[in-house]
């Protein structure tokens, strides 16, 4: 009995000293902090966006937030098309053509500071709003 005991415990202090830690620890890589916070942010922002030209003239989502610093890809999709339509989001991008209605068009930047931004049709004039936040 003593040599069970004294086997048992051997055993505890081999797997303590071999840095098994707890059961969900093991075969688990162990990261930094930075490294898990890295993981957790995304790398890009995607969206879904209309333009509607007729009768109002009106983007949608609108408005659209998105975060600071992380990468925002739209999926612009016009829903008219009576000639060529351009878009800017100044100051993070200028102008864009887009594609027909029946194709989807890529715009991608990354917001650069905070605050809230127009997103504009120039040919017809109309606008919506980019909220970018921290």
């Amino acid at each position: 009995m003593r040599t069970a005991r004294i086997l048992a415990a051997g055993l505890l202090t081999w797997g303590w000293l071999a840095g098994a830690g707890e059961p969900s620890d093991v075969g688990a890589p162990r990261l930094a902090r930075s490294e898990r916070v890295a993981q957790a942010r995304p790398t890009v922002q995607e969206f879904e966006m209309t333009m509607n030209v007729f009768p109002t003239g009106k983007f949608a989502p609108d408005p659209l937030t998105v975060k600071k610093g992380i990468r925002v890809r739209l999926r612009m999709k016009a829903l008219q098309r009576e000639h060529l339509n351009q878009i800017s989001i100044r100051p993070f991008v200028a102008n864009v053509t887009l594609e027909p209605p029946d194709k989807v068009t890529i715009i991608e930047f990354t917001p650069t500071r905070t605050g809230t931004f127009k997103i504009r049709n120039l040919g017809h004039d109309f606008e919506g709003t980019l909220v970018v936040v921290e």
